[in-house]
């Protein structure tokens, strides 16, 4: 439930003015509709000279040596001093002395920190817009800018200042104070000790008895009344469920699912959910948002501000971040996710796994020449780590990619957006957990087979596991007479704009003039029919005839995202003018207009 801040200066600073600059940070990440019922946390560090720690909506956090951002899973407190192992867990992390500051994330990057410094001052930041302001300077990235057109995500490691970088997995870092230098290195964190020769049923065992830990870990400093867990039909978070209920203070949390509204004619995520909760008699909030969105730059506005631009993913905030804010006001502070480790699917060729990962380039989709691209391809350069090893099998591949990859690029903005709101929590996300994963054969390994089985052995409630999404497509949101108009009116404002040529304009305007507008409604009998086919296909047969299917990239899409790349821009460049001299606008006030040049 907060976004976190951390500086030490080179030279001693006017206390009281870096504190009211703090304090104006935290303000400006706070949504405007929640700022009556949140408290900041602000202070010099006592451990280090020159230091100052904030904390936007978090009141629990004490003045001490190390700063836990997320949650750790240990059985002992070495961890929080400078020079000792790093911990298992899903956490950002800093800890420091009088000499030396080390910060790092978990062993997926599931929790995201950035970090700048010049010769002045090093910060240390969940946000990037929190940096920009506090260094006022901002240095447009163009490689994030292609990246975001073509993937829908900031890209590789990569943010949009060319002058902050992100916190890598697996590298630890270690700044001086005494000669102001910063030095990385690869971080050891997979010391489990697990033995490789236990039987799927033993490492079932060995799993399930980690992971309760971990959920009551997780949880055991909050009232029950303060969390929710989010229910899907899916395996993930019915199998957090199910073990809760194990424990007479965790099966009083309280349920939720957000989806369009559903009149039960297709199974989907809301009508699943409402018949588990049903049958668990649990208290379940059943929060409805819009499947259609009047006010369409309110929508794109809002998202890019709370996500800072690190996914185009709107589609779950149609109501524009409302029912966050009301939960807010009732007092929960933390979400359970059930984000893992572990993925589906199998991917075939180098397009496929940069389409898992969420790091699709232009020149993955059939149609890219439809669009004037030019100097966008040469800033696009894949990972080291993305071709398939000789000796390694796809399904080891899959899962390389996915927790190098997919974790820290994608899944890890998933608590960057809500997080001004509530503290997410994320019990499977843990490295001992993937090991003991990872020592199962391939043919045990299948589509999370061991999250599959262990769910459906723990079921009660009868209710299928083959759920269509509840939440609405992000195309479908702009496919219709005033979606189109809007992009189109919005990308007649950027012609001439510097980060986009007319031609990419006009090509995107050309093909949104000609797109033939088909009726969004969904058909009952191809929907079940497409969940049975993945239910029971086997995963090659999937895989292959996935690998035949062409990407498209369509022009709704990339008109989209270049209405977001304009407003990011904007943000941030007015983030960088905020406390130095430029007016005092807040999360809710800045202009909606697009940048011009």
């Amino acid at each position: 439930m907060a976004k976190y801040v951390f500086i030490t200066y080179f030279n001693e600073q006017p206390q009281q003015i870096v504190k009211d600059n703090l304090q104006k940070v935290c303000d400006r990440l706070t949504p405007i509709e929640i700022k009556p019922y949140v408290k900041h946390t602000i202070f010099k560090s006592a451990f280090s000279k020159n230091t100052f720690i904030a904390a936007q909506n978090d009141e629990i956090i004490k003045d001490t040596s190390f700063v836990e951002m997320g949650k750790v899973y240990s059985e002992t407190n070495e961890y929080k001093s400078v020079g000792k192992d790093v911990p298992d867990g899903s956490y950002a992390f800093i800890r420091f002395n009088e000499n030396n500051l080390e910060f790092f994330c978990d062993s997926f990057g599931s929790r995201t920190l950035w970090y700048y410094y010049d010769s002045e001052k090093i910060i240390l930041s969940t946000s990037q817009r929190a940096i920009t302001m506090l260094k006022g300077t901002y240095k447009v990235e163009k490689s994030t800018l292609s990246w975001f057109l073509s993937s829908g995500t900031q890209g590789v490691f990569s943010s949009w200042d060319s002058n902050i970088k992100m916190v890598l997995p697996r590298t630890l870092y270690n700044f001086n104070f005494s000669n102001w230098n910063l030095t990385e290195k690869d971080k050891c964190d997979n010391n489990y000790e697990i033995e490789s020769n236990f039987s799927f049923k033993e490492i079932k065992e060995k799993f399930t008895s980690e992971l309760v830990k971990n959920i009551v870990s997780s949880l055991d400093r909050n009232n029950p009344k303060e969390i929710l867990l989010p229910l899907s039909g899916g395996n993930d978070s019915r199998l957090l469920l199910y073990l809760t209920e194990k424990y007479p203070n965790l099966s009083t949390v309280d349920l939720i699912n957000w989806g369009v509204p559903s009149d039960g004619s297709v199974f989907n995520d809301k009508v699943a959910s409402r018949k588990i909760a049903h049958c668990y008699k649990r208290k379940y909030l059943d929060i409805v948002i819009p499947s259609e969105v009047e006010d369409k730059d309110k929508l794109l506005h809002d998202f890019v501000l709370h996500s800072e631009g690190r996914i185009d993913h709107f589609n779950a905030y149609t109501d524009s971040f409302k029912f966050w804010s009301g939960l807010t006001q009732k007092g929960y502070k933390v979400v359970v996710r059930g984000d893992i480790p572990f993925t589906e699917g199998l991917d075939l060729n180098n397009i496929m796994a940069r389409t898992h990962t969420g790091i699709n380039k232009f020149t993955d989709y059939e149609n890219y020449e439809d669009y004037d691209l030019n100097g966008f391809f040469d800033l696009q350069k894949d990972p080291a780590n993305l071709n398939k090893k000789n000796r390694e099998s796809y399904l080891q591949w899959r899962d390389r990619l996915y927790v190098s990859l997919r974790i820290p690029v994608v899944i890890s903005t998933f608590n960057d957006i809500t997080a001004s709101y509530m503290e997410s929590r994320s019990p499977i996300m843990s490295g001992k957990l993937f090991h003991l994963y990872s020592t199962l054969e391939d043919r045990k390994k299948g589509n999370k087979k061991i999250i599959v089985d262990l769910s459906k052995q723990l079921d009660k409630s009868g209710v299928s596991f083959a759920a269509s999404p509840s939440i609405p497509n992000q195309a479908n949101i702009f496919k219709n007479d005033t979606g189109i108009k809007f992009l189109k009116d919005y990308l007649e404002q950027l012609s001439g704009n510097k980060h986009f040529s007319s031609s990419l304009i006009a090509s995107v305007q050309d093909k949104l003039e000609k797109l033939e507008l088909k009726p969004n409604g969904s058909n009952t009998f191809v929907s079940k029919f497409q969940i049975l086919l993945s239910e029971n296909l086997p995963m090659r047969v999937k895989a292959y005839l996935k690998s035949k299917k062409k990407l498209h990239l369509d022009p709704i899409t990339i008109a989209y995202r270049l209405v977001m790349v304009d407003k990011i821009l904007k943000m941030y460049q007015n983030d960088s003018r905020y406390l130095y001299g430029i007016k005092n606008d807040t999360i809710g006030e800045v202009p909606l207009k697009s940048l011009k040049g």
